[in-house]
């Protein structure tokens, strides 16, 4: 299996979608991406049709690498692949890797499995050399997709017993509250009766023996993993997520989506997608899907955030570290009538948190304060640590050279700074006011009923961008062999379209797709005069030889190969055919973008 790798621009801070995306991103994508190589070797060697799902479809869709705020990877496996790649991934990988799901961690309560490079974070040099500087824990989710059986009682059956199952545990987190406030519930307590019969009805009906080894809600997660299993590929038509087909009948999907899957640009390696992602990805995000637009995460973004402020993580990692920049002058404290003296501190583990923003945000606090005749301001700055044991400069050098340098320039410009090494609970009885991240030095200065204000890094998440900006013209290298159809015999130049087809929107629409593309080569036919056709089928495979050939076929047509792409849109005055992220880079070109409806002939 492979090791990736990136060049070190891939790791520099990047606006993607008016989104801005930082160094310790970069590097958790990074991490992602080279578990994923083994995720797919692991699947190739045993011939499991493994496939992004979720965000990681839509970016591997529509932006061909990481949607800019997300921040992991969505991985599917349908039926019997999901269970036997549980078996031979853990035999595989198991020595490299943590494999988390309820089987595996009698603690997880998750219905899917998470792959995790690691179980604490590691800031050592060697490990992050490792992961490309990722100290974090990162991995993808696996997600099981199980088949809808064809009979309905059968599925009746099953929605029935998730129902069940949802509803007990429902009653056993109450339980565990009520026991929380009120002590051990006896034997009689209503709620207890009521989880006892429940418990009694799924043993009966599936046959699962729940036991006193494990916690009830990790053996309630695994039997509604196995109730998912029940229907096997010959009794059904469709496949699902179960938990998500509850609530919402119309989230199936006809199972020969998933039988053929096909490899797509993904960041500097690539990603296997369902053949039929045109209409899973419509189902989930609606027909415009190929449109940017930012929706809530799962979790809070970064994922990473967790980890740095929770205790559990964050109780042995030294990133409170000595500012040396200058020595303890007690003038520091003068102020002039009326004048209120403001500590402003910067947190290293908040600055890694939000190092895509953090420089604009302390430069804003400069324009807000540092004017201001009212405030005396003195800055209380933490170091990024660049030792053995903490090597933050293999994570956010270019963070660190930045903010660096605007300390000495914020020095040099006569501005009043403080170091850990001078700074006790003494002194904030100096200080009127506090302004900063939210850490250890915010809490004192709130016990000693300070006024304390805590920096907001989230008003700088999106910038705006100018969608009326005016493009330069370039001179374009067009390929010799396709000038002879762009240019007129008087040496003006035709109207170019770009004409793409997708393998998932011909596999899903199959009968039509013929007349189709012939009704479109007809119209854009009788106008080969003033018109050149460029068109591409993406991800073609041997499947799609008989539409091929008709492209082909017409003499007047450029059929594009895969490494021309770049060419053709630079080249290409409009965009015409199916969505893909080649029809938003067009649309971001500022040219005419139009998908065409299947159903419209």
């Amino acid at each position: 299996m492979r090791d990736l790798e990136f060049s070190n621009s891939f790791f520099d801070k990047e606006k993607r979608r008016s989104f801005i995306v930082g160094e310790p991103m970069k590097r958790s994508w990074a991490a992602d991406l080279k578990i994923l190589e083994d995720v797919k070797g692991v699947c190739e060697k045993y011939s499991l049709n493994i496939f992004a799902c979720y965000g990681t479809l839509l970016g591997a869709i529509r932006d061909h690498g990481f949607i800019a705020w997300d921040d992991d990877i969505d991985l599917g496996l349908v039926g019997k692949d999901y269970e036997i790649f549980l078996d031979i991934f853990e035999k595989e990988c198991g020595e490299k890797y943590n494999i988390l799901n309820p089987y595996t961690r009698s603690w997880h309560h998750m219905n899917f499995t998470h792959i995790s490079n690691g179980k604490e974070m590691n800031f050592s040099r060697e490990y992050m050399k490792k992961w490309y500087g990722c100290p974090f824990m990162a991995g993808p989710d696996i997600f099981p997709y199980y088949y809808i059986p064809r009979n309905p009682e059968d599925e009746k059956f099953i929605l029935h017993m998730l129902e069940k199952i949802d509803n007990t545990l429902a009653l056993f987190k109450q339980s565990n509250e009520m026991a929380a406030q009120k002590g051990e519930l006896k034997s009689d307590d209503s709620i207890i009766q009521a989880l006892t019969y429940n418990l009694y009805e799924l043993q009966s009906a599936t046959g699962y023996e729940f036991n006193n080894e494990r916690p009830l809600d990790n053996q309630l997660e695994i039997l509604y993993d196995q109730v998912c299993r029940i229907t096997e590929e010959s009794e059904a038509d469709y496949v699902c997520r179960y938990d998500e087909y509850t609530a919402n009948k119309i989230k199936k999907f006809p199972k020969e989506y998933f039988t053929s899957i096909i490899s797509v640009p993904f960041e500097n390696t690539t990603m296997p997608v369902p053949i039929g992602y045109d209409e899973v990805l419509t189902k989930r995000f609606g027909w415009e899907y190929i449109i940017p637009k930012r929706e809530a995460a799962a979790h809070d973004y970064p994922f990473f955030k967790k980890q740095l402020l929770e205790d559990i993580y964050s109780a042995d990692i030294h990133l409170d570290t000595l500012c040396n920049y200058s020595k303890l002058d007690q003038k520091l404290f003068n102020k002039k009538g009326g004048q209120k003296l403001l500590l402003y501190h910067t947190s290293v583990r908040h600055m890694l948190i939000y190092s895509e923003r953090v420089i604009d945000t302390i430069k804003k606090m400069f324009d807000d304060y540092t004017e201001n005749n009212s405030v005396k301001m003195v800055w209380f700055p933490d170091l990024f640590p660049q030792t053995d044991d903490m090597a933050l400069d293999l994570m956010v050098p270019n963070l660190i050279k930045e903010y660096e340098q605007l300390i000495k320039e914020y020095v040099s410009n006569g501005g009043l700074i403080i170091g850990r090494e001078d700074f006790d609970s003494q002194m904030i009885d100096k200080f009127d006011e506090y302004y900063g991240d939210d850490d250890n030095i915010a809490e004192m200065f709130s016990a000693a009923n300070k006024k304390v204000l805590i920096q907001d890094y989230s008003s700088t998440i999106f910038t705006k961008t100018n969608d009326d900006k005016t493009l330069e013209k370039t001179e374009i290298d067009i390929p010799e062999n396709w000038r002879k159809k762009i240019y007129k015999s008087d040496g003006s130049r035709k109207k170019v379209i770009l004409y793409l087809l997708s393998v998932s929107c011909i596999f899903q629409n199959k009968e039509k797709v013929l007349d189709k593309v012939q009704k479109a080569l007809d119209i854009f036919k009788v106008n080969k005069d003033e018109v050149c056709l460029i068109c591409y089928i993406a991800n073609n495979n041997s499947s799609n030889d008989e539409i091929t050939n008709k492209i082909k076929s017409e003499d007047w047509i450029i059929y594009m190969e895969d490494d021309s792409v770049k060419k053709a849109t630079d080249i290409a005055d409009a965009f015409y055919g199916d969505p893909d992220a080649i029809s938003l880079q067009m649309k971001d070109m500022h040219k005419p973008v139009m998908i065409q409806n299947y159903d419209i002939l």
